[in-house]
């Protein structure tokens, strides 16, 4: 299945060389999904009883070329609870994380839980979220909940004027 994408901006940041930068890493994001190798192994992973973490270990190549860490501690030192992202790259003075999903992505809340850790986060007010196109839960393959489009369908308010939150701009990959 070929890979999604879908960008959200504030307005004011649209032309910024801020969002230039942030939407030129998930360009390549996409293309890397793009590739047969990588659309072979992400077909492979995104199978029922399969956890997120198998998919976050395909993409962890790519963020590391583009100089994300895994997994970086110590973004959320104000708050108690233990939190982290999955990857985090500084760009000037704001930054990404990476999220990446699969069987939570919807049942639950997950992306909301990332998007809440990318809006109380000082260091980020960017969220790159990977979740799947269509997630399966059972081997039947009968039934199948389409992710991508719910996930866009619930993020799309927080990117309407009034809604703005802390959230900059947001990349939606749909793998």
């Amino acid at each position: 299945m070929k890979p999604l994408i879908k960008y959200y901006v504030q307005q004011e940041y649209y032309d910024s060389d801020e969002w230039m930068l942030v939407r030129g890493l998930s360009n390549k994001f996409y293309e890397f999904l793009n590739l047969p190798n990588t659309m072979k192994l992400i077909e492979e992973k995104n199978r029922p009883g399969v956890k997120s973490h198998e998919i976050q270990e395909i993409i962890l190549s790519k963020s590391n070329e583009l100089g994300f860490r895994s997994e970086k501690e110590g973004l959320f030192l104000n708050y108690q609870k233990k939190v982290r992202p999955d990857f985090y790259k500084q760009i000037g003075e704001t930054g990404i994380i990476i999220e990446v999903e699969r069987g939570q992505s919807l049942q639950n809340n997950n992306i909301f839980k990332d998007f809440w850790k990318c809006h109380i986060c000082e260091k980020v007010n960017y969220l790159f979220l990977f979740v799947p196109q269509k997630l399966v839960q059972n081997t039947s393959n009968l039934s199948g909940e389409r992710t991508f489009k719910r996930v866009c369908d619930n993020l799309d308010p927080f990117f309407e004027t009034q809604n703005y939150t802390n959230v900059r701009g947001l990349s939606v990959f749909g793998y």
